[in-house]
């Protein structure tokens, strides 16, 4: 049973460039490698179930992956 539906393409560019900022906020100190993981994936998902096409998706990747890494790393303390 379907209880909604989303149209593929209803998530505008400036959204996901803001996801990709804030996904992009965890990365480095003082967050671990794996808060920034599951920070970046259940962002993408969320971004996924309102629609993104997958050239957004791809675009949101490579913002993450081009930001910086805040502190010059990860949080050496976590465990990661």
């Amino acid at each position: 049973i379907v209880k909604s539906a989303v149209a593929v393409g209803s998530v505008t560019d400036e959204e996901i460039q803001a996801a990709a900022k804030g996904a992009a906020s965890y990365k480095g100190r003082p967050w671990s490698s794996t808060e920034y993981g599951a920070a970046t994936y259940d962002i993408r998902y969320r971004l996924e179930l309102r629609g993104a096409t997958q050239a957004q998706l791809a675009e949101f990747d490579r913002l993450c992956d081009e930001a910086p890494v805040r502190g010059g790393g990860f949080n050496p303390w976590s465990g990661d």
